[in-house]
């Protein structure tokens, strides 16, 4: 008797995992704001790390803080790229259906640069995708947001620069600004 019940237990332990083991990858969104934080995919493939780390690009705040000696003087540069939660960018299903989306919401992006002179405030400015509404296309313009931020030097300038992108696609151009330093 005992051995008929282990038989029995045995046979529903392996229907059970041969069960499990086939089911297919299941698409689910996030539990807290499906729209606004993308998807992930549950599956053991190395494209669900990809997947999940496109998606965590477009909440992540940036701060570099950052110093430069020229001539005697001390510049510090910080700069913060962040997001206005009043202005949201709706990319449509055209550039994430791949995704299973049919839209993918995101809050506005802008940086905010702080550039101080021997620890005197010289410059504090904030950038928006409209400051370089000129240089973009119309899906750019109504879809794109700010990211990659950096800072380059050189002699007597700063250039600030983003990657402008529709967010979840490889659609997108770089924007610069420079400033004088005095």
């Amino acid at each position: 008797m005992k051995s008929q019940l282990l038989l029995v237990v045995i046979c529903i332990v392996i229907v059970e995992s041969c069960q499990n083991e086939s089911k297919v990858p299941v698409l689910y969104r996030n539990a807290n704001d499906s729209e606004s934080k993308g998807t992930k995919i549950k599956s053991d493939s190395s494209e669900s790390v990809t997947h999940d780390a496109d998606t965590s690009d477009y909440t992540r705040k940036v701060f570099i803080d950052t110093s430069i000696v020229q001539g005697g003087k001390t510049f510090r540069i910080q700069l913060k790229l962040d997001f206005d939660s009043s202005k949201t960018i709706i990319v449509p299903s055209k550039y994430v259906e791949m995704y299973g989306l049919n839209r993918f919401k995101v809050f506005e992006s802008y940086s905010r640069v702080l550039i101080y002179k021997n620890a005197l405030l010289l410059l504090d400015t904030t950038f928006h995708k409209s400051d370089y509404i000129d240089k973009l296309d119309s899906s750019l313009a109504k879809y794109g947001n700010f990211m990659f931020p950096e800072i380059h030097f050189n002699n007597q300038e700063i250039e600030i620069s983003h990657s402008l992108s529709i967010p979840m696609t490889d659609v997108g151009i770089s924007v610069s600004s420079r400033l004088l330093l005095n």
